[in-house]
């Protein structure tokens, strides 16, 4: 069921996204948003230090992002504050790369993305479709918009 699909991607969110979060200030309303364990980071909280590991974790919340349920969890759980800290920390451009994409998914909308809600792809349609539309070069500069045509 749906509800239970968003908990779970809530979740597996917080737990992979946590590794990316630092302790920087986050506006009071945005702050309040956040799932529990991502609210009030001490200030000292480090973000993790190996880059090939920060870029395994966005490519992963990119990943997840595939779905409906877990875009509308990042949306309910305020991640976007959380990323762009990381994104403006971030000396790497090929990290900061990995992790626009994540952004990108969460702020526009559903509709502008061509990332196909699980629920609606045509009938007699393969997982692979999914994985094809989702699974974008982070290097690459393909529009979203067109990436499953």
């Amino acid at each position: 069921s749906a509800p239970r699909d968003t908990c779970e991607a809530v979740v597996s969110t917080q737990s992979t996204g946590y590794p990316l979060c630092g302790g920087e200030e986050i506006d009071e309303e945005d702050m309040d948003k956040l799932p529990l364990d991502l609210q009030y980071l001490p200030e000292d909280k480090e973000r993790e230090h190996d880059l090939q590991t920060r870029i395994l974790i966005s490519d992963t919340l990119f990943q997840m992002g595939g779905t409906y349920s877990v875009r509308e969890a990042y949306r309910a759980g305020n991640y976007y504050p959380l990323l762009k800290n990381y994104d403006q920390w971030e000396e790497n451009l090929d990290a900061r790369e990995h992790i626009q994409n994540v952004i990108y998914i969460i702020i526009q909308d559903d509709g502008e993305v061509d990332l196909r809600k699980e629920d609606e792809l045509p009938a007699g349609c393969e997982d692979e479709t999914k994985v094809e539309v989702v699974k974008l070069p982070a290097t690459d500069e393909t529009d979203l918009t067109s990436a499953g045509s």
